[in-house]
């Protein structure tokens, strides 16, 4: 199903694309949407890499990813899609068979970039070790501080290593990446499950709708950094 958000009568189009772990980061991209008179559509599919050819690695699904994928190819050209944001559980589609993972989505951006679509990748978020609410009610009930509940960033790179290497090869490309952590990230170096007394996820991989509206300002510069012409407004470029 596809969905649209932001200003639904903008003639500028935008498409994030990609898993469960897209719908999290959506509240961020809708905010900046809104603000920048873009029209934002969604697809999403728990699960579902958004990779050219690339089966599920959840049973249920399998095969379904390849049909709807297929779909979505045909979206964008239908739609005449300018800009697509690729948002996933990243992590776990590299982990079984890095080299596929590899291969299908260096050759999916190539597709996309053949039709005249300019991709962006926005990388994924920490992985925490608890349910996050849960655990802050246990928190908060003991009596106890909050701020050290979180995951180390180095330990975050180091699980995401293989992501992170193909994204280094697409910004070769022209592709664009952004990497949410310092929208999460103390002096301490740790990713935080909680700020500003606000849980950041809904449970350990996705965020919050507090956790995706922190990510409105860096979707303000993925928006400004496209083509789409946005005028009134400099966000300035991603570090």
């Amino acid at each position: 199903k596809v969905q649209k958000y932001g200003d639904l009568n903008s003639d500028k189009l935008v498409l994030l694309w990609g898993d469960s772990h897209a719908m999290a980061v959506m509240p961020g991209l809708e905010q900046a949407c809104l603000d920048s008179g873009v029209c934002c559509y969604r697809i999403h599919s728990p699960g579902n890499p958004p990779i050219f050819n690339m089966t599920s690695p959840f049973k249920p699904f399998g095969d379904k990813a390849i049909a709807l994928n297929d779909a979505t190819r045909e979206f964008i050209r239908n739609q005449k899609i300018q800009e697509v944001v690729f948002a996933a559980f990243w992590f776990l589609y590299s982990r079984e068979d890095p080299k596929a993972f590899e291969d299908g989505l260096l050759a999916t951006v190539d597709e996309l970039q053949k039709m005249g679509v300019n991709v962006t990748i926005i990388e994924d978020v920490a992985i925490q070790k608890y349910d996050i609410p849960s655990r802050l009610a246990q928190l908060v009930w003991q009596n106890e501080r909050t701020d050290s509940l979180g995951v180390p960033l180095g330990e975050h790179r180091k699980r995401n290593q293989i992501p992170r290497e193909v994204f280094q090869k697409l910004k070769d490309r022209g592709v664009r990446v952004y990497d949410p952590a310092k929208y999460f990230v103390d002096e301490k170096m740790l990713w935080r499950a909680e700020l500003d007394g606000l849980p950041m996820y809904r449970d350990p991989g996705h965020l919050s709708i507090y956790g995706g509206q922190r990510l409105r300002p860096m979707f303000k510069e993925v928006l400004n950094d496209t083509h789409l012409n946005i005028a009134g407004e400099n966000w300035g470029s991603q570090e």
